[in-house]
């Protein structure tokens, strides 16, 4: 479950399942794939925060009213798997390279985000949802590490999207939206 949002507005974290898209569409809405902007809580102290840039996902399962973002950081994370890098865009000023934190996804309603900062291209956000899904770091991973005492996983490598999903019959929520945005 999200944890409520809050009072003035902004993003809380994220607990649910996501419907990742891909439908970036300059209107002043947010959608997916594009970069907004909106008020974050620090991790420790959720009475407090500050304005950041997002990539926004998908949208909660169940709820059509909550998008499902990730924050995006201009500091360099090259070494933290729960970072993942996204390359530069218009929604830094500097045009520095970003990365996106995967392990804390985050919900955001459309009234909470107050301007569009860029877009991300297919095969970045392609990649950025397999990791967040999937990949070392992400909160799937992070949710099936063993307890104190007990061996862990092997991670594994994600998949990269330059290739398509083995199958040509896609099964899974990752080769159906490979499938449908490959042939946009």
């Amino acid at each position: 479950m999200t944890d409520s949002m809050p009072e003035r507005g902004g993003a809380v974290d994220f607990r649910g399942r996501l419907a990742p898209d891909y439908a970036p569409n300059h209107d002043g809405d947010p959608d997916p794939g594009e970069v907004v902007w909106a008020w974050v809580p620090f991790e420790e102290d959720h009475t407090q925060g500050k304005d950041r840039p997002l990539i926004v996902i998908g949208r909660s399962v169940g709820d059509d009213d909550l998008l499902v973002c990730l924050m995006l950081s201009s500091k360099d994370h090259d070494d933290d798997r729960n970072w993942h890098p996204v390359g530069t865009g218009n929604w830094d000023s500097e045009h520095r390279p970003s990365w996106a934190r995967i392990d804390r996804p985050l919900a955001v309603t459309d009234q909470a985000m107050r301007r569009e900062g860029g877009v991300l291209d297919k095969a970045t956000f392609l990649e950025l949802v397999e990791h967040t899904v999937r990949g070392p770091g992400s909160v799937a991973t992070r949710a099936s590490q063993p307890k104190a005492g007990q061996p862990k996983p092997t991670p594994t490598k994600p998949s990269t999207p330059s290739t398509p999903p083995a199958s040509s019959t896609p099964t899974s929520w990752f080769g159906k939206l490979w499938s449908r945005l490959r042939a946009k």
